[in-house]
């Protein structure tokens, strides 16, 4: 009765006696780049065991990027064996893509939008990058129907270690890779970064080709070895950078 009555006093006590509203909280934005360090022109990479490759051709397939709340992948199973074992039992989150994308390792690097997302805030612990063999739907998004069913297309010429003769060679695989960028996912009480309401963030997976040739043995390897190395440096060679817009 008593809270009846003091509503009742007066206009300016009517306000107080209503139901609390929630405030819409405004969506945070995440864009999604891609971008690759840039190679000389003429491209070429002197891999660590002296090999000169000049390059012809060179292109690579995104598939997705996901970002991963840390309450997703923070539990002691993740940290112990990392994303592979783990996206059995952990969801995968936030996730832009759906078809492959090309990219041209011998362009000038620049970054260009990959997706974009609209998580709710809080606290991200992780970034994942998929590269996967092209789908249909690649053809005539720049790449070509040549890269239909392959993850990464190369072609360009060697020369071995003191040699004078160049070689030339064409590699095309259909081996994916997926990279968690950091490899084993932060705790919740160290983000990756935290995403407030509102906020617009970039986050930008850069490609660095410079190493991509590290470890392979044209003369001594097969195809087979070669493939796997490929996509294993590419792996390596990735960096990432968040960066909030003002």
């Amino acid at each position: 009765m008593r809270r009846v009555w003091l509503c009742l006093i007066g206009g300016l006590w009517l306000t107080a006696c209503d139901e609390p509203t929630e405030v819409p909280l405004e969506p945070s934005v995440v864009d999604l780049l891609v971008a690759h360090a840039p190679l000389d022109v003429p491209p070429v990479v002197v891999n660590d065991l002296g090999y000169r490759v000049e390059l012809d051709r060179w292109v690579t397939v995104s598939a997705s990027i996901e970002l991963r709340p840390c309450e997703a992948s923070a539990s002691l199973f993740w940290r112990l064996v990392g994303g592979t074992a783990a996206a059995h039992v952990t969801p995968t989150l936030y996730r832009a893509g759906g078809s492959a994308q090309p990219r041209d390792l011998l362009g000038a690097g620049a970054a260009t939008l990959f997706g974009q997302l609209t998580p709710p805030a809080g606290d991200y612990c992780q970034v994942r990058y998929a590269s996967s063999p092209a789908d249909a739907d690649i053809e005539g998004s720049g790449g070509g129907a040549s890269l239909l069913g392959k993850s990464m297309v190369i072609s360009g010429r060697y020369t071995p270690p003191g040699g004078e003769a160049s070689v030339p060679f064409s590699l095309a695989t259909t081996l994916g890779t997926r990279v968690d960028l950091p490899e084993i996912a932060a705790t919740s009480e160290a983000p990756l970064f935290t995403l407030r309401s509102g906020e617009q963030l970039t986050v930008t997976v850069t490609l660095d080709p410079a190493a991509m040739f590290d470890g392979i043995d044209f003369a001594l390897q097969g195809p087979a070895q070669v493939e796997s190395q490929l996509v294993f440096n590419l792996a390596r060679g990735m960096q990432l950078a968040l960066v909030a817009a003002p």
